[in-house]
């Protein structure tokens, strides 16, 4: 079975789980707005092979250092979550939480880390909370752990792990504050062994 074939057969094991990604963004977003104080937007979210999240990226990226934050998921499913921040979406949260001027976005103090990687957790607990809910198993974000960069470099750095002759594929959701340009994106990615538990569980409610 070719690489495409193998993407397709599972997307369509694993389209009803979307909905239960979307649920825990939702609650994500409910908890985001809590702590900015103003209303937030998550796009659905949608299934992608990775290798086409990473040949896109280049193109994708906007100009200015881009923030990623990056939480191992502990439990039965295993992978990643990302949150990857444009420098736009840096400098509004930061102005947000904690009034720090877009240059803080470079180079945040270490409040301003403190306050980034708080987002990270809350975005990552409500999601996996949400996910787990449908998997029937307890899943939990690790500390979050943030790196600054290229938004294709920082990308490659962790999605260009997944073992040869694997076909992993993640799903992604872009985030904002209502009314505003995109603050960057979310990605789940399951590691190899953790599609099959996503694939086997029941439909999404």
């Amino acid at each position: 079975m070719s690489p495409r074939e193998t993407f397709q057969e599972k997307q369509a094991q694993l389209r009803s789980h979307v909905r239960a990604v979307a649920a825990g963004l939702r609650q994500a977003g409910s908890a985001l707005e809590q702590l900015l104080g103003t209303p937030v937007h998550c796009e659905p979210p949608q299934l992608y092979p990775t290798g086409a999240v990473l040949a896109a990226a280049p193109e994708s990226a906007e100009p200015g250092t881009a923030t990623l934050l990056r939480l191992q998921i502990i439990g039965k499913l295993s992978g990643d979550f990302l949150v990857l921040l444009n420098r736009r979406g840096t400098c509004r949260i930061l102005e947000l939480l904690l009034g720090e001027p877009p240059l803080a976005a470079d180079s945040p103090s270490e409040l301003g880390i403190s306050a980034l990687q708080e987002v990270g957790n809350i975005l990552a607990s409500a999601c996996l909370n949400g996910l787990g809910e449908v998997l029937h198993t307890p899943l939990l974000p690790s500390i979050p752990r943030l790196q600054q960069g290229d938004a294709a470099t920082l990308l490659a750095s962790v999605l260009g792990e997944a073992p040869a002759g694997t076909t992993p594929a993640l799903y992604e959701a872009r985030f904002a504050v209502a009314g505003e340009p995109s603050f960057g994106s979310i990605y789940l990615v399951p590691d190899t062994a953790s599609w099959q538990l996503i694939a086997t569980a029941g439909p999404a409610n």
